[in-house]
């Protein structure tokens, strides 16, 4: 469980400082799920 936990984190931190772009499907559920709490997508924009 801890290898799981620490590959997130690494692969979280990846995409952040890669900034990495999301795919349309990731950003109509984040819209969908997170807009009403003010979800933006930030630097990984198409």
């Amino acid at each position: 469980m801890l290898g799981v936990i620490s590959l997130f984190g690494y692969l979280n931190r990846w995409n952040d400082s890669m900034g990495t772009t999301l795919e349309n499907d990731a950003i109509e559920s984040g819209n969908k799920y997170l807009g009403k709490n003010d979800w933006e997508i930030g630097k990984h924009s198409c």
